[in-house]
């Protein structure tokens, strides 16, 4: 058995440092000059436009990648396509043109703002840090459910919480799934008394909540949490954060 070396310590030393210095890359904070948080119709819009107007911006896709279209069906009140079209595929679309005018994607979902500082400072749910000269927050809302288990079995099945985007397609006619909504139980709450309505489509209209629970604390919001801005622009009360 050989004995150990200088050449070999040399060697190991080389090694380690090179493992190191790839650890440090890896967690090595990324920058970009316009950060886009969300990755629904207004993410990528705005992603868009930051790429074209050479701004090199990254969009970090989060917790639902291309937003509520991608749990949407049938679209037709989408400008430029004279045919139904299906949300997912409108979102993919959006994606690849995003991509294909410069935009940096990241399939990442951010769990920490830091926006009293610059550049600003947010930590990804992998632990990889972003820092941004600039955030346009697009992180969009979510449409507000009953909790019911027939509800949640129903969704694009004759149950909608946007009865502008799909009432439209119960016009004088009722749906044709074969497994979906024929009816609804009422309860008056003054009285208990039940009532049974035969129908095709339930719309659930009791508001959406915002997707900015992280942003409180530092991004001026109304009661509802929806995040203020200067009347007329997306600007916050932080200069540099845009929403």
């Amino acid at each position: 058995m050989r004995g150990f070396q200088s050449g070999d310590r040399d060697a190991i030393l080389a090694a380690h440092e090179s493992l190191q210095e790839r650890r440090m890359t890896s967690n090595a904070a990324r920058h970009a000059p316009v950060i886009i948080i969300g990755s629904g119709p207004a993410g990528y819009t705005a992603a868009i436009y930051a790429a074209r107007a050479l701004r090199k911006p990254m969009l970090i896709a989060g917790l639902q990648p291309g937003g509520q279209l991608t749990i949407t069906t049938d679209v037709e009140n989408y400008p430029g396509f004279a045919d139904t079209i299906q949300g997912p595929w409108l979102m993919e679309q959006m994606r690849a043109q995003a991509k294909h005018v410069g935009t940096d994607i990241v399939e990442d979902i951010i769990v920490k703002a830091e926006l009293d500082q610059r550049p600003f400072k947010l930590t990804g749910d992998s632990g990889q840090i972003y820092l941004a000269d600039a955030v346009i927050i697009a992180t969009g809302a979510q449409a507000k459910w009953l909790g019911l288990d027939s509800e949640h079995k129903f969704q694009g099945f004759g149950v909608s919480a946007c009865a502008t985007c799909d009432g439209f397609f119960y016009r004088g006619k009722g749906t044709e799934e074969p497994k979906g909504v024929t009816g609804i139980v009422i309860k008056n709450v003054k009285t208990g008394a039940l009532e049974e309505r035969k129908l095709d489509g339930v719309f659930v209209a009791i508001g959406h909540a915002p997707a900015t629970e992280l942003f409180k604390g530092q991004v001026a919001m109304k009661d509802s949490g929806y995040i203020i801005v200067k009347p007329g622009t997306t600007e916050t009360n932080i200069p540099g954060v845009y929403a």
